[in-house]
């Protein structure tokens, strides 16, 4: 019994958590006032939390996606996507990672990828604006780590690779 104890507790404390939820709804003006591009860009301001872990995700429209898995001691993760068939993939390792998104418009896609072990911190936040923005970050390093990135129009993309 207390084999199967061990087992379920570490199943569930070591294996990272899938989430996805859906909000249906026309009111992105309200949710844009909420969460503006200034409050997004605050997390680059935001002092060092002791031991805070979290991730908030918020769905206005059809078909938005979101895959999150975040391995840190410190770490405060919001996720906004106003519009239909957005996509948010996040594989993040660090010590502290303070990270930020919003997606205004419909088919904007993100996909970043880092997974080096250490104590560094990552800060960053990204806004997409209009249809089919597409940004693709692996690895980082300290430069990519404080970035602040924003894509405005339609149908752009952006590819940043960082290999020491």
């Amino acid at each position: 019994m207390k084999y199967i104890f061990k087992i379920i507790f570490c199943c569930v404390t070591l294996y990272p958590i899938y989430s996805y939820g859906q909000i249906n709804g026309a009111n992105h003006a309200a949710t844009q006032a909420i969460y503006s591009s200034e409050r997004l860009r605050s997390v680059l301001e935001l002092p060092q939390q002791q031991e805070v872990n979290s991730v908030e995700i918020i769905q206005v429209g059809a078909g938005n996606e979101s895959y999150t898995m975040i391995n840190a001691q410190n770490s405060q993760v919001e996720l906004i996507q106003n519009g239909m068939y957005n996509r948010i993939n996040l594989d993040l390792t660090a010590g502290t990672i303070n990270y930020n998104v919003l997606q205004n418009g419909d088919n904007n896609f993100l996909l970043e990828y880092a997974r080096k072990n250490d104590n560094a911190t990552i800060r960053r936040s990204v806004v997409q604006n209009g249809e089919k923005n597409n940004l693709i970050i692996h690895g980082r390093n300290s430069l990519s780590d404080q970035m602040s990135i924003q894509m405005n129009g339609g149908v752009t993309g952006l590819i940043i690779r960082n290999f020491n």
